[in-house]
């Protein structure tokens, strides 16, 4: 049943889908910069969403194991829709890295 209490939200920043660089999945892949979670007892939970412009990747924790292989799979076809080197079924990415925009080569370790 709907509410009829408000609430008010504020939005800190929003980004856009081109300004993703990579997402990894911590339980499959981590780079330097996430290396320090990849151990983390909810790393299996988590992904690191590296954005243009930020010196830290946004971490971003499921609530249940599954969610995170829901969510890389759904950012993989928004960020292929929507780019011109096109993430498809031959991407050369490595399994729980995307790599968005242009391609670069990977320093990410995985597993």
């Amino acid at each position: 049943a709907l509410s009829k209490v408000s609430t008010d939200s504020k939005l800190d920043v929003a980004f856009q889908m081109k300004d993703i660089t990579k997402i990894e999945d911590l339980s499959v892949c981590h780079s330097e910069k996430t290396r320090i979670f990849a151990n983390a007892d909810w790393a299996h939970l988590t992904m690191a969403v590296h954005i243009t412009g930020m010196k830290v990747p946004l971490l971003v924790t499921c609530a249940k194991p599954g969610h995170v292989d829901a969510w890389m799979e759904a950012f993989r076809t928004c960020i292929a829709n929507g780019s011109s080197t096109q993430i498809m079924e031959g991407d050369s990415s490595p399994p729980g890295l995307i790599v968005g925009g242009e391609k670069k080569s990977y320093e990410t370790i995985c597993c």
